[in-house]
């Protein structure tokens, strides 16, 4: 929506600062959004060559979907190799999900994993994410070990970490059942995601057991947003409490984990 100005201040920083590719790498990304995608492959180019790690990764992505130019599936490997040894990220989950699936490149699970780890120790969120995954599914240690990945994405940014921690609290899947724990983890999420736990508790409270949702019901009333019956039960008192907690009721003073 706002491209224009985008470009705007990103010409002028990097006019100002010809030293910083990282403003070469944003104007690109301002005139890509502009939709002047040749003119952004250009700079992309530019800030790469110069050493910018998002520029890498983003020129990567176009090479490998080929987008605005030829696909070039070794080119967008050698981008993400690069950016991942200079500590993108971005590059290493790219990467690590690219080896796991054994697709454009030869499959390798373990230095996948590697990748992973390296980028979580670095607070990369969605890596403590995709390394839940994993453990979830028993491809990597101890299925209990889920819980914890997902805990520390959630507490790095990503939201859908509560989610997902919540569905093994509610299940006791790989851990012991605790209902208690799971109702925090899905207020935090009802809080700080885009919507998705909100749908869950409200459209498919089937999902979730009576014990779960009556904790949920609980931190509610002691928040002042709910005075209906504690039993578990979805409604339109449940909804309303639900929507109050996520527009502004949120209190971790509430939350015991």
């Amino acid at each position: 929506q706002n491209a224009v100005a985008a470009i705007r201040a990103c010409s002028a920083a990097a006019i100002q600062s010809p030293e910083l590719s990282h403003y070469v790498a944003l104007l690109a990304r301002a005139t890509a959004a502009s939709g002047d995608l040749a003119r952004a492959i250009d700079l992309y180019l530019s800030a790469a060559e110069r050493g910018d790690l998002r520029a890498m990764v983003s020129l990567a992505q176009l090479k490998e979907n080929g987008t605005g130019m030829a696909q070039d599936i070794p080119g967008a490997m050698r981008l993400y190799e690069r950016a991942a040894e200079g500590g993108s990220q971005d590059a290493m989950i790219n990467l690590a999900i690219t080896l796991f699936e054994g697709k454009l490149l030869p499959q390798d699970a373990d230095r996948a994993i590697a990748l992973l780890k390296r980028a979580a120790a670095e607070g990369a969120p969605k890596a403590a994410f995709n390394l839940g995954v994993l453990a979830q599914d028993g491809a990597l240690g101890d299925p209990a070990e889920a819980l914890d990945y997902f805990r520390r994405a959630a507490r790095d940014g990503e939201a859908q970490g509560y989610l997902a921690a919540a569905i093994l609290l509610d299940e006791g899947r790989g851990v012991a059942r605790d209902p208690s724990a799971a109702a925090d983890a899905l207020l935090r999420g009802v809080a700080e995601d885009d919507g998705t736990v909100l749908t869950q508790l409200t459209r498919n409270s089937a999902d979730w057991t009576r014990e779960t949702l009556s904790a949920v019901q609980a931190r509610l009333a002691q928040a002042g947003f709910y005075a209906s019956a504690i039993d578990g039960l979805p409604g339109p008192n449940f909804t309303a409490a639900l929507t109050k907690w996520r527009n502004g009721g949120f209190d971790a003073a509430l939350l015991a984990n």
